[in-house]
């Protein structure tokens, strides 16, 4: 059994992913992610046996899935998000050099921010800033209220989000 806390819980084309935070001596930065929508999530939470992370009333909800038919790139562009961080970790430029010897999506991904100094693909950014990104974009947020989610443009009073103002823009 695992004793993390879950800091956000994202969808996209390809299904969810939990981000975690340490907690009680947890690991930092770890995922766990499958192949559910916002209207499966909570079934599926259910079924699974030996993951049993903890996701309180609060934690940001982030759901992609429209913006990313629209704009499949954003997959690849996006910044990382590091939920735990309260700063960026930007992505140091490649050498040129050693970028040629990378191969697949390693390459490409250098090579982009080799010829694009503002590209922030390889970035990670807070969570706040993640979720500002995202809703610039025309991503849906929310965040979790028992066994459900409440998304902020239907949001009702009761449960409120950890991040009342950054995710409030």
């Amino acid at each position: 059994m695992f004793n993390d806390e879950v800091g956000l819980i994202e969808f996209g084309l390809g299904g969810h992913t939990e981000h975690l935070v340490p907690v009680n001596g947890g690991s930092w930065g770890g995922t766990c992610s499958g192949y559910q929508s916002p209207e499966s999530f909570w079934g599926h939470v259910e079924k699974r046996d030996g993951l049993r992370h903890v996701i309180p009333d609060g934690t940001p909800v982030l759901d992609r899935c429209d913006v990313l038919r629209k704009h499949p790139e954003y997959a690849f562009n996006s910044p990382m998000v590091g939920v735990a961080l309260d700063h960026v970790e930007r992505c140091p430029e490649p050498d040129p050099l050693m970028a040629m010897g990378f191969g697949g999506a390693f390459k490409a991904f250098a090579l982009k921010r080799i010829a694009d100094k503002e590209w922030s693909g390889l970035d990670t950014i807070p969570l706040a800033s993640y979720l500002h990104w995202w809703v610039k974009r025309g991503a849906r947020v929310g965040f979790t209220s028992g066994r459900s989610f409440v998304w902020l443009d239907d949001a009702k009073l009761g449960v409120r989000p950890k991040l009342v103002q950054p995710i409030l823009f």
